[in-house]
C-alpha cells in the first residue's frame, strides 16, 4: 500500500500483500503475494513451449516453499 493513506489501507490477512507483473514479449509472469498469510500464487504465462517441470522446481526451490500446487494448462493455437 504505497502511498495509500492509512485508513485505505489493506489490512485483512486476505487481502493484503503485493502483487507483480512481469512482462516478456507476448508471456507474462504475475505474482501475487498474501504477506500475513506467507502464500504465493504465481501465474507463469508463455506462448512458446517450455519445461513446466523444471520451472516448477525452481519455482520452488526460489520461494523455499514447503507446500505448493501445480496447474498447467495447455495452450490450444
Amino acid at each position: 500500500d504505497f502511498r495509500v493513506p492509512k485508513e485505505k489501507q489493506q489490512t485483512n490477512p486476505k487481502t493484503k500483500g503485493t502483487t507483480a507483473i512481469q512482462f516478456i514479449l507476448t508471456s507474462n509472469i504475475t505474482i501475487h503475494t498474501l504477506d500475513i498469510l506467507e502464500t504465493a500464487f504465481v501465474n507463469i504465462f508463455s506462448c512458446k513451449d517450455y519445461n513446466t517441470e523444471l520451472l516448477e522446481e525452481f519455482t520452488v526451490m526460489f520461494f523455499g516453499s514447503s507446500n505448493h500446487r501445480t496447474i498447467v494448462i495447455e495452450r490450444g493455437v
